[in-house]
């Protein structure tokens, strides 16, 4: 089987795990903020399972991390987070 980094195995249960970039960690919404990584257990502990079940699992919370520069863009404060994550959004 390939090797995916996102995957990590925990006391033979196999589980996501997706780095959150430092600007972006205050950010998170509850349970969430603050956190270092986002993670997600799969519940099984068989290789070819969790590599079937990895990609719509590791799709959410991309998609959590993705949604959250819109969001950032919407706030009435400024602060220099907002400008990266718009320049960042300009290089896309």
């Amino acid at each position: 089987m390939r090797e995916l980094p996102f995957l990590q195995i925990v006391n033979g249960k196999y589980r996501v795990r997706i780095v959150v970039p430092p600007e972006l960690r205050p950010y998170l919404p509850p349970p969430h903020t603050g956190k270092a990584n986002l993670t997600r257990a799969l519940g099984t502990g068989t290789e070819r399972e969790a590599n079937t079940l990895v990609q719509p699992c590791c799709h959410n919370l991309q998609e959590l991390l993705n949604t959250l520069p819109v969001w950032l863009l919407a706030r009435p404060r400024f602060d220099h987070t907002r400008e990266r994550l718009r320049t960042m959004q300009a290089l896309r």
